[in-house]
């Protein structure tokens, strides 16, 4: 019965309403799981028959400021503070949001500050239109950023995201950012096209052969249903940052390459080519794991983003 699923989730400190038409969650990090969410999916029409339009209550997250045509704005969410500290915004790969940097939370050395950007489409956001072209991700993004607070600031970007973070640095205010960080990411100019019109099928394999999604989500067809559409729109923006070889778009702050030990889709090699994208200045460092390295490897890393941030390494 619906009820009965309402006060489950109630229980689990869930929150679950129902406005305009469309069903609004959420909840804990620990809590909104691939499974759980393929169940509000799955049942969405019966819980906005029995929610109606009641009142909401408003998410722990930051608003920032809207997208643009496509897209329902991006939100900053702090996993870790430090009042007055260097800021680490950090920017998932296609397909995954906060929950995939839970553990950078502990992680955080001292004068750190990371928030996650979460954008339309995944985890709570599911229900929201998601972004399709970069121009207006990196708009929205690039406002929140602007509109946080006037303090030093990194862009990480895992994956996609380091191609997000590309543009967005592009668009900020001079003056605050300090590095550009990419993780597990070749430059535009290596962006392979066509990968959001992969069928279901090939699209899936290719999931699996990432790693990084649960199996229990691949093999789940509502999982699958509620994931691909964020996937598919996420890489049509991961091909909307390609660029043709040799059409470089330099940053004017320095790039740190992070690559994973055994990722066979951004080896160092590949990695090393982001040397081009910087005017001031390129360093590269290897970490253990694969594809996803740094939803494990996120003391290392943040270590790594202040040594650099702050001008204790620099190099070409």
């Amino acid at each position: 019965m619906i009820d009965e699923l309402l006060q489950e989730l109630r229980g689990s400190n869930v929150r679950v309403w129902a406005k305009d038409g469309r069903l609004h969650f959420d909840g804990p990090k620990d809590v909104m799981t691939p499974e759980l969410l393929a169940v509000l999916r799955g049942r969405k029409e019966e819980l906005l028959r029995r929610l109606a339009d009641g009142p909401r209550e408003r998410p722990a997250v930051r608003a920032a400021e809207p997208g643009a045509d496509r897209g329902a704005g991006v939100r900053l969410k702090v996993l870790a503070r430090a009042e007055g500290g260097l800021v680490v915004f950090v920017l998932p790969p296609a397909g995954a949001g906060p929950s995939l940097f839970h553990a950078w939370a502990a992680a955080a050395p001292a004068g750190v500050e990371v928030v996650v950007v979460h954008a339309p489409g995944r985890e709570d956001r599911i229900e929201e239109p998601p972004y399709r072209g970069v121009a207006p991700l990196a708009d929205a993004v690039a406002a929140a950023v602007d509109g946080y607070g006037d303090r030093p600031f990194a862009v990480f970007g895992h994956s996609a995201g380091a191609l997000v973070g590309h543009q967005v640095l592009r668009r900020v205010r001079p003056g605050g950012a300090r590095l550009l960080v990419t993780a597990a990411s070749t430059p535009p100019d290596r962006v392979v096209g066509d990968v959001a019109e992969m069928s279901d099928g090939d699209l899936l394999a290719a999931m699996a052969a990432w790693g990084g999604t649960p199996e229990q989500v691949l093999d789940d067809p509502l999982g699958r249903d509620a994931f691909l559409p964020c996937l598919r729109a996420d890489l049509e923006v991961v091909e909307s940052c390609g660029r043709a070889e040799g059409d470089v778009e330099p940053v004017d702050v320095p790039v740190l390459a992070l690559a994973g030990t055994d990722d066979p889709f951004a080896p160092l090699s590949e990695c090393l080519r982001w040397a081009r994208w910087s005017t001031a200045g390129f360093r590269a460092h290897l970490l253990p794991g694969g594809h996803f390295f740094p939803a494990t490897e996120g003391a290392e890393i943040l270590s790594l983003i202040r040594r650099h941030a702050t001008g204790r390494e620099r190099g070409a």
